[in-house]
């Protein structure tokens, strides 16, 4: 029992060696440490003064920078538009007085002109040889013919009959070849030419016939039935001889 006492009074020896042994190999390791690092400076109070003065400028400096630039943006943009709004303002007044002289010079080439009167219309020249036909009695188909020529043709005709047409396009022939007006009068219905003729002469030739009129009125010469363009021709060429013998009208 004196032999175990004694034993583990030796290892807590031993424990206590080695702890003490460690502690001191930390406390070197410490101190080594301690002497590399660098010294503490300690400014004096004069120092921190300039130096935090110094941080206090710099820092007035940026914030004055800034502001300055925002005024200078702010003071360019109100200039610019400042200039804008002069020239709107410059170009309105322009186009105001381009459109004022315009107007004026528009009312300097207005003329006023008077309204021309308004001219009645003319009467149309009634001609003499037409006229005097229609006093005469007339139709207003011979009296158109007499006033175109001195001598007119006026065929008595009727489509119902064969001849009467054969005739009317003969004594057509005649009168063209010898100058003179051509008229058809047809007796296939009452009226018109037909009755003012039938007045006129108290009785019309049966168709086919030919009459040949003078200026004014005068029925010069009647061919009864049938008759071809020569015969037709030198009637109308006889009328215009009796015509220019007695005739007061120039021929035409």
């Amino acid at each position: 029992m004196a032999t175990g006492v004694h034993l583990r009074g030796i290892v807590i020896a031993g424990a206590l060696a080695a702890l003490a042994l460690c502690l001191g190999f930390v406390t070197l390791m410490m101190n080594q440490t301690a002497s590399t690092t660098a010294p503490h400076t300690v400014l004096p109070l004069k120092l921190r003064h300039h130096r935090t003065a110094a941080a206090k400028a710099v820092a007035k400096k940026v914030v004055a920078t800034k502001v300055g630039a925002k005024k200078a943006v702010a003071t360019k943009a109100v200039a610019t538009k400042a200039v804008a709004t002069k020239a709107v303002a410059t170009k309105a007044v322009a186009t105001k007085a381009v459109a004022h002289r315009k107007t004026a010079a528009r009312a300097q080439h207005v003329v006023h002109t008077a309204p021309k009167p308004k001219s009645r219309p003319k009467a149309k020249r009634v001609d003499a040889n037409f006229a005097a036909a229609l006093k005469a009695g007339l139709p207003r188909s011979v009296a158109h013919a007499l006033a175109a020529h001195r001598v007119a043709v006026v065929e008595v005709t009727s489509k119902a009959d064969a001849v009467a047409e054969l005739a009317a396009g003969e004594a057509k022939a005649g009168a063209t070849l010898a100058g003179a007006s051509y008229v058809a009068v047809s007796v296939d219905r009452d009226g018109g030419d037909v009755e003012v003729l039938t007045r006129l002469l108290g009785q019309l030739p049966v168709a086919p016939a030919t009459l040949v009129y003078t200026r004014p009125a005068t029925l010069l010469t009647t061919l009864p039935g049938f008759n071809d363009r020569t015969v037709v021709q030198q009637a109308a060429a006889t009328a215009f001889s009796a015509a220019g013998a007695t005739g007061t009208t120039p021929a035409r």
